[in-house]
C-alpha cells in the first residue's frame, strides 16, 4: 500500500466508533479563528483644533500598535483606531469610553444580538451625540463667563464611531456653562438657588435628563420643607396674625 492509503485506512479504523473528531492542529480553523478576527470597532476622528484623545475599550484589542489613536490630534488632522474582538463567543460585548481633552468620558457600546442590546453612544437609545466642554465657570464668585468652548459630534454606525471635534458655537457654550451652574446648584442646600438654575437650564436648552434629575432634587427638598423660608411657615404666620398681638 502507498503511504496515503495507509493513512486513510488508519483514519477509518479510528472513526469506527460512535464519534470521531480530527485532532486539532495549529492550522485548523478552530485555532485560526482567534488570530483572524475581523475589525469590530473603527474610531475615526477628525479635528479642527488641537485635542488630546484617550480611548478605553473592553472586549476588544488594538489591531496593531500603529492602529492606535494618537495621544494628541493636531488641528486639521485625522486619525483612526482599529480594534478586533477578544472572543468569538456568542453575545460577546464590546464597549468602552472615549475621553477628549477635559470632557467627561463618553461611554459607548456595540450591539449584541444575543443580549438584544442596540448600540449606543453616551446613553441608551442614542446613536448620535454632541459632547460639550468649557473651562470652569465660577458663577458663585461672580466671575466672568468663559468665552470659548469645545464640541465633539459623534455618530455610531455599526462598528464605526465617527468623531468630529470643533469649537463650540455660542449657543452650545451657553448650554454647557448653564449645565455647570446646574450641577453646582445641586450640591448646595439652597432651594431657591437650585430652582433658579433649573429655570435657566430650561431656557438654555440643557438636556432633559439633567433637568429631570434637578427637579427630583427640588421635589425632595419640598418634602423636607426646605422651600419655606425661616419664619414663613404656616404656624409662625398664624401666630403673628393673631388679633391679640394687634396693637
Amino acid at each position: 500500500r502507498s503511504s496515503s492509503q495507509s493513512a486513510a485506512a488508519s483514519l477509518m479504523l479510528k472513526s469506527s466508533g460512535s464519534h470521531f473528531e480530527l485532532p486539532s492542529s495549529p492550522c485548523s480553523p478552530r485555532n485560526l479563528a482567534l488570530d483572524n478576527l475581523p475589525v469590530v470597532l473603527d474610531i475615526n476622528l477628525v479635528s479642527t483644533i488641537d485635542v488630546s484623545v484617550r480611548a478605553k475599550v473592553h472586549g476588544a484589542k488594538l489591531l496593531s500598535e500603529r492602529d492606535a489613536l494618537p495621544h494628541i490630534c493636531k488641528a486639521g488632522s485625522a486619525a483612526s483606531g482599529k480594534y478586533v474582538a477578544t472572543s468569538i463567543a456568542p453575545g460577546h460585548e464590546v464597549k468602552g469610553t472615549l475621553t477628549i481633552d477635559e470632557c467627561e468620558p463618553i461611554p459607548f457600546s456595540l450591539s449584541s444580538r444575543v443580549r438584544n442590546t442596540p448600540p449606543f453612544i453616551a446613553s441608551q437609545g442614542r446613536w448620535r451625540h454632541t459632547a460639550l466642554w468649557a473651562p470652569k465657570w465660577e458663577w458663585l464668585e461672580n466671575d466672568d463667563k468663559p468665552i470659548e468652548g469645545k464640541a465633539a459630534d459623534m455618530e455610531l454606525k455599526g462598528g464605526c464611531l465617527a468623531v468630529h471635534v470643533r469649537a463650540a458655537t455660542a449657543t452650545e457654550l451657553k448650554r454647557c456653562l448653564q449645565l455647570q451652574a446646574l450641577r453646582d446648584a445641586e450640591k448646595i442646600e439652597d432651594y431657591d438657588t437650585l430652582h433658579a438654575q433649573v429655570t435657566k437650564a430650561k431656557v438654555a436648552g440643557v438636556e432633559w435628563e439633567h433637568i429631570e434629575r434637578a427637579e427630583e432634587l427640588l421635589k425632595a427638598k419640598r418634602k423636607q420643607r426646605l422651600h419655606i423660608h425661616v419664619g414663613c411657615d404656616k404656624d409662625t404666620l398664624r401666630d403673628l396674625m393673631s388679633w391679640d398681638k394687634v396693637l
